[in-house]
């Protein structure tokens, strides 16, 4: 088996994150991908405002969901005390995958310095390296030295990427994008819909007066990836029939959206908010 390893602060995943992982599944023939968020990155502290590490692994369940089946969120270095060492988690990946075929996903940034992270030799060691370069000539004669000199250090095993569909974005740039009530359009949309119902990044997203299309991402994130092509599936149906009915459409959406929004949480859970709410169970 052939698995991705996604790793990053993703504080928020944005689609540029989603268009790197999607291409690296196709490219490498990857069967599973983990995206794995960072407990305490090594290289650079959290800025101020950031999400929560409970957030941050919920956003990167929805950045799973919206990669593909293949993908799935870990949180094995949130769980982890100290600092988040690549090196440690891949010796850890290899013990529970000792027959399968690793493959570490990087950015160019992390590509060209990998050889001063913390113990570059076990990281090219335990997996393998895939590495994304943007078309500039000047950074591919780049990729081609630290891959021929990671090759020479480490006997690492290097492919070299590309992305077609690449969103030049940063986490930086969409938190102070989402600050200034912009950003929506970095985002996949559940994620869209994460940061708003928890107010993250400074949106204050009135979540009591809603549009239709506002409330959508915001019913999307609340729902396990596989239940949202059948939610998408019961609007457009809820939408139909409303038309044929004559009834309201704009209610037969909302109740559509929001049919499976506490599909996830356990019955315990579930019973709580039926009495918090007063609903009469049968």
């Amino acid at each position: 088996m052939r698995i991705g390893i996604f790793g990053g602060t993703f504080n928020p995943p944005h689609r540029g994150h989603v268009t790197m992982a999607r291409a690296a599944v196709e490219q490498l023939s990857l069967d599973k991908l983990l995206v794995i968020p960072a407990g305490i990155p090594p290289h650079k502290q959290l800025p101020e405002g950031s999400a929560s590490n409970e957030q941050r692994y919920e956003m990167a369940v929805l950045l799973a969901g919206a990669v593909g089946k293949c993908a799935v969120a870990d949180d094995r270095e949130l769980r982890r005390e100290g600092k988040s060492y690549t090196a440690d988690t891949l010796l850890q990946l290899r013990e529970e995958y000792p027959e399968d075929e690793l493959w570490l996903l990087m950015g160019s940034d992390m590509f060209l310095s990998l050889h001063t992270w913390c113990r570059p030799e076990v990281v090219c060691r335990a997996a393998n390296i895939a590495a994304f370069s943007r078309c500039e000539a000047d950074e591919r004669a780049a990729f081609e030295a630290q891959k021929a000199n990671l090759e020479q250090l480490y006997s690492a095993r290097v492919a070299i990427l590309d992305n077609p569909n690449v969103i030049e974005v940063s986490s930086t740039d969409v938190r102070a994008a989402l600050s200034a009530d912009e950003g929506e359009a970095l985002l996949p949309p559940a994620v869209w819909g994460y940061v708003q119902r928890e107010h993250l990044y400074g949106t204050d997203t009135d979540l009591k007066h809603l549009s239709v299309d506002e409330l959508r991402p915001i019913a999307l994130s609340y729902l396990k990836p596989k239940r949202v092509a059948h939610v998408l599936g019961t609007e457009r149906t809820a939408a139909e029939l409303a038309r044929q009915y004559g009834v309201d459409e704009t209610e037969a959406r909302i109740a559509a959206l929001l049919h499976d929004c506490t599909k996830k949480l356990e019955i315990e859970e579930q019973l709580k908010l039926c009495d918090a709410y007063n609903i009469d169970m049968d």
